[in-house]
């Protein structure tokens, strides 16, 4: 069950964009450092996308992210 764990991958070339609210239309925050763990509060999908709402720097930023920039670790609920 949410909340969880996840860690942004250390892979090149994705932006792991945070958004105010869960649509790439939204305002942006800064993006998540790779190699980042994340507390995931919870997920909805919509328009054939799934996001996740995520809490990171230690607590004190939170917004949404696409589940593909995601690793949800073993204490997450599949999708």
């Amino acid at each position: 069950s949410y909340p969880c764990n996840g860690r942004i991958p250390g892979v090149e070339g994705l932006l792991n964009q945070v958004y105010i609210q869960p649509s790439e239309g939204s305002p942006s925050r800064s993006p998540v450092p790779r190699g980042s763990t994340v507390t995931i509060l919870r997920n909805i999908s919509d328009f054939g996308e799934t996001w996740y709402e995520i809490e990171y720097n230690d607590g004190a930023s939170r917004g949404w992210i696409l589940n593909e920039f995601v690793e949800p670790l073993p204490d997450c609920p599949p999708l």
